[in-house]
């Protein structure tokens, strides 16, 4: 009874002394360097009251011992050094170690040694790296930093590491030449596209290239006359503060008004054909069996293919009247009105070479001087005096254009937007315009 009492307090005083061990390493959790403990268990000697025996020559076999064990105990406690984690302190002589090692401290300049995993030091006030108990750092030192300048760059980072370690020491009133850097190792993440938080608006252009229409910092050239101040737009960036990044020939269709074409159909029982923006249209219709009008049948062809030329086809009265709206995407085959092929049969009155021009395309080029004639434009000033030209041979094809005297003006206001302005040009005609940008 007595026996089996001991062994249960034994075994209670054995894991109270566990716990302490774990208490410890929890209370220790934030404190660098600590290597945590645990505690190595072993059963106490045992009360024998027979020995175990070997067999006998007669045959018996051998019999194991009797003892009664005793209870537990604590043998030992044992340092167990695992890596722990690595942090930023945003402190420069804070440093930790990786792997086996300890840091060398000294008490008394280097005659009495202890080690430590620690690595929370500082300098003193004459310069010794030192823990925060004030133990001095003990470490291998550049011995000639006075002449730093003069060393080839093997020299000055090299350190003798086979001699007798002393003090960490750095003389607070030393202060190390400026070295320029030959080399930058940079690791990031780019954006792909480019931004600006902060962009002022491009310069205001008039209609007539003669002012700079800021109204404030007129602008002149070597002969007194006043210029426009003309800006890139391939640096350009919107409102939203993206760059437009464009490319060469990346550029915009501008439509000022619907193409349009009207024709007669001529009625006819023969194969009918016509190729329009590239797309070949043909029919064969005989009205008096199929009871369709061969202008019904036209119209139906044309509208057959808008999904390729962008044309759809009306009857006004007894003619055909092909609209091109020009906001459908693509190229030149969906823009305008153009009879590539002429027509045969019902087509007959539609001609090679007909077409209504109301769409252009202006590219832009990183070359100085851009061919105008082909809707290249570089500048703000350049591609404004396309847009004011195209507009004007669209509403006034008959008249000579002239800057000064635009029905049409194309101008960029203060704020850095394009502004088109339809004026009156004296007569009684009608001719309004509808602007589509793609």
């Amino acid at each position: 009874m007595l026996r089996s009492l001991w062994s249960g307090v034994s075994g209670m005083q054995a894991h109270q002394i566990a716990l302490d061990i774990e208490s410890n390493n929890i209370a220790n959790v934030n404190t660098v360097g600590f290597k945590y403990s645990r505690a190595s268990f072993v059963d106490m000697l045992s009360q024998t009251k027979l020995i175990a025996t070997a067999p006998y020559k007669t045959g018996l076999g051998g019999q194991n011992d009797f003892s009664v064990g005793l209870g537990v105990g604590i043998n030992a406690t044992t340092k167990v050094f695992s890596q722990g984690s690595t942090q930023n302190t945003d402190v420069k002589t804070d440093m930790a170690i990786e792997g086996e090692g300890f840091f060398v401290i000294s008490p008394d300049k280097g005659i009495t040694l202890n080690y430590t995993r620690d690595g929370s030091f500082l300098f003193d006030a004459d310069g010794n790296l030192v823990t925060t108990g004030g133990y001095v750092v003990q470490g291998w030192l550049k011995d000639d930093l006075k002449n730093a300048s003069k060393m080839s760059e093997q020299e000055f980072y090299h350190i003798d590491s086979t001699g007798p370690i002393r003090n960490i020491q750095i003389d607070p009133n030393m202060v190390m030449p400026a070295r320029s850097s030959t080399n930058i190792k940079l690791r990031a993440n780019l954006n792909a596209g480019r931004h600006t938080d902060q962009n002022a608006n491009i310069y205001a252009l008039d209609s007539t290239t003669k002012t700079p229409s800021d109204g404030v910092n007129p602008l002149y050239d070597s002969a007194g006359n006043l210029t426009q101040m003309q800006e890139d737009m391939g640096a350009l960036f919107n409102q939203d503060g993206d760059a437009f990044g464009l490319t060469e020939n990346q550029g915009i269709w501008v439509s000022y008004k619907n193409a349009q074409m009207i024709n007669s159909v001529v009625p006819t029982k023969e194969n009918s054909s016509i190729t329009i923006n590239g797309a070949k249209v043909s029919f064969s219709n005989d009205s008096a069996m199929s009871g369709i009008s061969t202008l019904v049948a036209a119209q139906n062809a044309i509208n057959g293919v808008r999904d390729k030329t962008g044309i759809e086809a009306y009857m006004e009265g007894k003619l055909l009247k092909l609209v091109n709206r020009n906001e459908m995407d693509g190229d030149e085959k969906t823009k305008n009105i153009i009879i590539t092929k002429g027509g045969t049969g019902a087509f007959e009155n539609f001609v090679e070479g007909d077409a209504d021009i109301t769409s252009f395309r202006y590219r832009y080029t990183k070359s100085e001087s851009p061919d105008s004639s082909t809707g290249q434009f570089r500048t703000t000033e350049e591609l404004r005096r396309l847009l004011q030209y195209d507009a004007n041979m669209i509403k006034d094809p008959d008249k000579e254009y002239n800057d000064s005297t635009a029905s049409v003006s194309v101008t960029i206001n203060k704020f850095g937007m394009f502004e088109m302005l339809n004026q009156d040009n004296g007569d009684e005609e009608v001719q309004n315009m509808s602007i589509f940008v793609a």
